[in-house]
Parts: C-alpha cells; sequence; structure tokens
C-alpha cells in the first residue's frame, strides 16, 4: 500500500524514450509512460509515473529504467524516485 512517484526529464524531439517502472515478474507489476506532464521552454519534458505498491509485489525487486526502442537520438535527465509519506 505504499505510494511512489518517479520523474524523468526527457528532450527528444520525437517523443522517443520512455520511463518505466516494473518488478521483475512484469506480470506483477509494469507500468510505462512516454507521455509528458509537462514542457519546459527548453523543450525538456517531464514523464511522470505515479503508482501505490500491490500484495503482489511484496518481496519483489521493483526496476526503474529507461527505455529508448526508437533508434533516435534522445537525452534525460534528473531521474527521481520518491516514496510519499502519508500523514497520519
Amino acid at each position: 500500500g505504499e505510494e511512489y512517484e518517479v520523474e524523468v526529464w526527457r528532450n527528444a524531439g520525437n517523443n522517443s524514450g520512455r520511463l518505466v517502472a516494473a518488478s521483475l515478474d512484469a506480470r506483477k507489476f509494469y507500468k510505462a509512460q512516454t507521455d509528458y506532464a509537462l514542457t519546459d521552454e527548453n523543450g525538456w519534458q517531464l514523464l511522470r509515473i505515479h503508482f501505490v505498491a500491490t500484495p503482489e509485489m511484496e518481496g519483489e525487486t521493483l526496476k526503474i529504467y529507461l527505455w529508448n526502442k526508437d533508434k533516435q537520438m534522445g537525452y534525460f535527465d534528473d531521474l527521481s524516485v520518491k516514496k510519499i509519506l502519508k500523514a497520519e
């Protein structure tokens, strides 16, 4: 039930490249993002994945990675992984 947010800035004229969060067994958890949340004045696009860990993910290793399946150049910067703390 823990909540996470993963972000990275991407600069690719063709929107090539994606942000991925997945368990080692992708059938248990896999989430990818290619659509950007916002763009800055220099053309960098913010990719964001927000998720809540499920009981099936308990004990699983979580992979966070960037994937560019296209052969075109793309850049990534400022990758961050945050655990969202809930106020009690």
